[in-house]
């Protein structure tokens, strides 16, 4: 926990300095979606290569549906009236509008990713270091340092959470508590 902690705040401080090269600013963002398929890639692979595991997916692919399905409406149920207090007191904010499409194809590739790593681990293709135990934690780490010097990048997030203070964390924690975990 410390070490993804660290990550992401030892992200933040060169996302600061470099904020105004948008080369970098390019690369990390680059390096973010590049580490998140990675990430998904290897949690593929090592689900591929683990025959136990893989063998008992459709009893613990039903589980899991049933078992998110409740974590996802307990958590909706706790967060939703909170995240409603603070739309309620919060500034007017205009949403970007986004294009359906490219975030349904965002999760087309996400999938595609995940089903890769598992079929080329089903198939032996893959070498033994991609599903050694670490290799899905390093990529995390990665991952949580892009994402700290994006945070760095822009300053409108922290200045964000400056102003709502422990109230930011108010969110996550219901939708945490909601999942019942």
């Amino acid at each position: 926990m410390f070490a993804e902690l660290g990550c992401l705040v030892g992200g933040m401080v060169p996302g600061r300095l470099l904020r105004r090269n948008k080369k970098a600013y390019k690369a990390v963002s680059l390096a973010t979606t590049a580490s998140i398929y990675a990430l998904l890639f290897i949690l593929g692979a090592k689900l591929g290569a683990d025959d136990a595991l893989f063998g008992a997916i459709a009893t613990l692919g039903a589980q899991g549906v049933v078992i998110s399905l409740f974590c996802t409406m307990g958590s909706v149920f706790c967060a939703l009236p909170a995240q409603r207090w603070f739309s309620r007191n919060a500034p007017e904010r205009q949403e970007p509008k986004g294009n359906l499409l490219s975030g349904f194809m965002g999760s087309l590739y996400i999938l595609g990713f995940f089903c890769l790593g598992v079929f080329l681990a089903r198939m032996e293709l893959l070498p033994g270091w991609m599903t050694a135990e670490g290799a899905s934690m390093y990529i995390l780490w990665v991952m949580l340092f892009c994402v700290g010097m994006g945070v760095g990048f822009d300053l409108g997030s922290l200045l964000i959470v400056r102003e709502m203070g422990l109230r930011v964390a108010l969110v996550p924690m219901l939708a945490i508590a909601g999942t019942g975990v």
